[in-house]
């Protein structure tokens, strides 16, 4: 059986309003607006705004309501504005009078009061929501719901113990009713300063992966292996500054503006990019001939090089990467 009601008769009906009876009790943002703070978050607000200057905002319970359902449900501004003008339940959770057909302010609003309140009045915000919430016991506490998890587990490991005893037709002697955590244990959870703390942020997914990898391009290697054959040039002329009369020279400055001028020009084409691989390999080849000779040096003058053993790795692979560069180098 098909039941279908025709166009023709739904344009010419009378559409009943059901604004003669009252609300219904059981919806949910009937029963939210009697459990939020009002005027507890309302503060929050009036520490951020000029109580005697400027013409009359909106009305602060209107905006507070109108953030919660926006936050809620993952809306956007304008949505925002939209599905609460259209809605009577959410009219009276925004703390609206009567029903009305207009929006209650303008979309844009939101953002000069999210701008004027701030990270720190979001978070004494959420604060406040989630404390209130605990104490008229909404919400658990995160060690309450942890030590009633752990009483849940206990108990169906107890009774599976109890079941598998009784298939046997054995019943455990010193089976114990499970232990209930008390309200004067859980307190002293809370309360104990050595618990351990929140900190950071977990994230969960490998697209939020932070983005500060470096792509490793031919001249960034080789900038990268010149600074470090720069640091291992200055550590072993401090292992005994009368062996030379002079520091090596290094070129670390001219160098470095080449490298500066390069990075930062927009398109680069492969004429540029070859210039300075090969001003890269020459510094690289420079540096690397003064180690050699510095170790070859030190090791006669029975002088132990006291190089750590990460700087010792990386020696060999900047050696590594000049031979591969030099080798791509010459092949093209």
């Amino acid at each position: 059986m098909i039941k279908y009601t025709s166009q023709s008769n739904i344009s010419s009906r009378i559409f009943a309003t059901p604004f003669e009876k009252k609300l219904s009790p059981d919806n949910r943002w009937v029963q939210l607006e009697k459990l939020i703070p009002w005027d507890r978050m309302s503060r929050v607000f009036f520490d951020r705004m000029k109580k005697n200057v400027g013409r009359a905002s909106v009305d602060l319970r209107i905006v507070m309501g109108t953030m919660f359902i926006q936050h809620s449900l993952n809306l956007t501004d304008r949505a925002t504005i939209q599905i609460i003008q259209e809605n009577i339940y959410m009219q009276y959770f925004v703390g609206l009078p009567t029903f009305q057909t207009q929006s209650v302010f303008d979309y844009s609003l939101l953002s000069i009061f999210r701008k004027r309140l701030g990270k720190d009045g979001a978070k004494e915000l959420n604060d406040i929501f989630i404390t209130h919430a605990i104490d008229q016991e909404q919400i658990k506490h995160r060690k309450e719901r942890a030590s009633s998890s752990n009483t849940i587990q206990n108990d169906k490991a107890n009774r599976e113990d109890h079941d598998d005893a009784s298939k046997d037709g054995n019943q455990p002697e010193d089976a114990e009713p499970p232990k209930k955590a008390t309200e004067d244990e859980l307190a002293k959870e809370q309360k104990d300063p050595q618990a351990p703390m929140n900190k950071g942020t977990v994230k969960i997914d490998a697209t939020v992966v932070p983005q500060d990898i470096t792509y490793p391009t031919d001249t960034k290697l080789l900038n990268k292996s010149r600074e470090i054959s720069e640091r291992i040039i200055d550590l072993l002329y401090k292992h005994n500054e009368e062996l030379w009369d002079v520091k090596p020279r290094t070129y670390r400055r001219t160098a470095r503006k080449t490298w500066l001028s390069f990075s930062k020009s927009r398109k680069s084409s492969n004429k540029k990019i070859r210039r300075q691989k090969k001003a890269d390999l020459g510094y690289l080849r420079r540096n690397l001939g003064h180690i050699d000779e510095m170790m070859q040096l030190l090791l006669t003058q029975g002088i132990r090089i006291d190089i750590n053993e990460t700087l010792r790795k990386k020696l060999y692979v900047i050696s590594e990467v000049y031979r591969q560069q030099k080798l791509m180098y010459d092949s093209k």
